[in-house]
């Protein structure tokens, strides 16, 4: 894996800002594409953005937050290259890689603490945690 590229609406601002840290703290490259405040904004184009980004070719993996992280799902599924998992548990992080080949983990910030997530994506990325 070359690099994350993380993003968030405003309800999952806090949880993408901790992920960055643990992420880069595990030695992991990190690309930001919003938002950037806790200031309302549009997942939609935030969620579209970071999908994009995500190919094969590019060796780049993704993390899309929202409050639900329904939303999210939605729209990065609409992109060809996506697959897009909404992850509530470590098992489901590792089956989404296992079975499904997924290149976008996709959280709920309004149902995970921030160790949960941090679990999860430690899971995700088959990473241990420090």
């Amino acid at each position: 894996m070359n690099e994350i590229i993380i993003g968030s609406d405003h309800n999952g601002f806090q949880l993408k800002e901790s992920l960055i840290k643990f992420l880069k703290s595990s030695n992991i490259s990190v690309y930001d594409r919003g938002c950037y405040t806790a200031d309302e904004c549009d997942y939609n184009s935030i969620g579209t953005d970071v999908s994009l980004m995500v190919t094969p070719c590019t060796n780049t993996e993704g993390i899309l937050i929202c409050g639900s992280g329904i939303g999210m799902s939605i729209i990065a599924n609409k992109i060809r290259s996506s697959r897009a998992a909404l992850c509530s548990s470590p098992e489901d992080a590792i089956s989404s890689r296992e079975i499904c080949n997924s290149n976008i983990l996709v959280l709920a910030a309004n149902k995970l603490s921030e160790q949960e997530a941090i679990v999860i994506v430690a899971a995700w990325l088959n990473i241990g945690l420090n």
